[in-house]
């Protein structure tokens, strides 16, 4: 497996740190007011990132764009420093998946047309 680079290492990292603060903030809230965050999270965020523990990975997390791919695509170099990210914290890709769709239904988002995988 590919070392990843510092600069994506770094942004990986970050995204990590992230979503245990936001980990910790939850654990505090009942389950319908972890929702509403969760959701409010999501609606800030013009590039919506989930973020969950792998072990199997380098950097010790896996990731999936849940909004906000387009914009990513168009960056040129480095994390997108000029987009509002909003990182969740999830157990697992299904967790990902389904507030995606969530989020689709409930808020009218697009599905996403491309995959970063």
């Amino acid at each position: 497996m590919e070392e990843p680079s510092a600069t994506l290492t770094a942004w990986l990292s970050e995204l990590a740190k992230r979503a245990d603060e936001n980990r910790v903030r939850l654990a505090g809230l009942t389950p319908g007011a972890q929702m509403a965050e969760i959701e409010r999270l999501a609606l800030f965020g013009e590039v919506v990132i989930c973020v969950w523990p792998d072990a199997a990975k380098p950097q010790r997390i896996d990731l999936q764009i849940i909004r906000g791919l387009d914009l990513l695509h168009q960056a040129t170099s480095g994390p997108p420093q000029d987009f509002i990210t909003s990182v969740i914290p999830c157990v697992e890709l299904s967790q990902a998946i389904a507030l995606e769709r969530h989020m689709r239904k409930k808020y009218r988002w697009k599905r996403q047309k491309t995959r970063l995988r």
